[in-house]
């Protein structure tokens, strides 16, 4: 058996979630980092030595090298589009990271670019690659649930209660018309929408992250084919490290999935060949469980996410579809809609008006 070919790449903000691209592309076969970009010389010079990346400088210069293939944008999310513009003029590969852009214009302009040039481009939904997030995926297609009926998920984490000031992801001029949003709900929808196989529609939501009184917390109310969806994303929840929750609710089974410091994914049906008594005042019920339990190392995803990338690039599998940016231009529409459906508590502390009317 052959060994693949390296594919030499850049990143394009080394520090940071860069830094994190870095480390999982150590383990991804058909890949090696050869520069890296940072704001400044200065920067990406400490970044690389950092990394023992060998080459650094000025992204315009190393995306023009004959040597760079691909290009990992890890910059702010409103600096996106003017990296990924250069890479694909440049016929380079692009892997985004996400959100794909701060603003359903720029998203939909890089999907036009990207659609027309010569290189691949992927987004970075690393949870996708969870196993059991894989597992849940199989319950719902091979209809061991029944019709879905309901889906209902959950994003905690707590570090905006001690944010520096100044963090460019608590700017929605930086990080986008809504940083709680596009930030992890963006994460949390294609999750909805990479379990089900249908996509998000018909949002409606309650939003405070902007504003010197808002808070970084959101409920959305949508549509996902025939279920009924909700999901809440908070970044000021204490104690809440990185949580992530999804229920999803068939005529058979409802299955309960679960990401923190461990993956675990549990599948209960109320009629089963197990009896176990609930305690409920209505006596016993035939309850069947079935549970998993998953601990991998916290780069596994990531890993898994680049090494199906690398792999499209070198031999594209029509049966694999990475994530791509169009899907992240459906999910800026989406919550863009989101706020012009949501009413007064979703315009509260608004610095602008969304648009989910751009067309790629």
């Amino acid at each position: 058996m052959s060994v693949p070919q390296q594919l030499r790449t850049l990143i394009v903000g080394g520090r940071g979630v860069g830094a994190v691209h870095a480390q999982a592309l150590r383990h991804v076969r058909n890949a090696s980092v050869v520069a890296v970009a940072g704001s400044s010389q200065r920067t990406a010079r400490e970044t690389a030595r950092r990394l023992g990346v060998p080459r650094w400088g000025d992204y315009r210069e190393l995306i023009a090298a004959p040597e760079t293939e691909v290009v990992h944008v890890c910059t702010p999310n409103d600096e996106h589009l003017p990296v990924v513009r250069a890479a694909v003029l440049a016929g380079k590969h692009v892997v985004c990271e996400k959100p794909v852009a701060a603003t359903v214009a720029h998203a939909a302009e890089m999907v036009r670019l990207t659609t027309r040039g010569m290189g691949k481009a992927f987004l970075c939904y690393k949870y996708r690659y969870l196993p059991l997030v894989r597992r849940l995926r199989e319950l719902v297609a091979g209809g061991v649930l029944g019709p879905i009926h309901a889906v209902r998920g959950h994003y905690l984490q707590s570090w905006k209660l001690d944010a520096a000031p100044g963090d460019w992801r608590c700017d929605p001029a930086r990080a986008g018309f809504s940083p709680v949003l596009l930030d992890i709900g963006t994460h949390l929808i294609d999750l909805v929408e990479h379990v089900l196989g249908v996509p998000a529609t018909r949002p409606t939501a309650r939003i405070r992250d902007a504003g010197p009184a808002g808070l970084p917390q959101a409920n959305v109310l949508f549509s996902a084919g025939e279920a009924l969806g909700s999901i809440a994303v908070s970044q000021v929840s204490p104690a809440s490290d990185n949580h992530l929750f999804l229920q999803v609710d068939g005529r058979d089974a409802t299955a309960t999935w679960k990401y923190d410091h461990h993956e675990s994914l549990l599948m209960t049906r109320q009629d089963g060949p197990t009896a176990l008594d609930t305690g409920s005042a209505g006596g016993l019920r035939q309850v069947a469980t079935t549970g998993w339990e998953n601990s991998e190392a916290p780069l596994a995803s990531a890993i898994a996410l680049f090494q199906d990338i690398y792999d499209q690039i070198q031999v594209p599998d029509r049966s694999e579809r990475p994530p791509q940016l169009v899907d992240g231009l459906r999910h800026l529409r989406f919550f863009a809609e989101a706020f012009t459906e949501g009413g007064s508590g979703a315009r509260a502390g608004r610095t602008h008006e969304p648009t989910a009317t751009e067309d790629a």
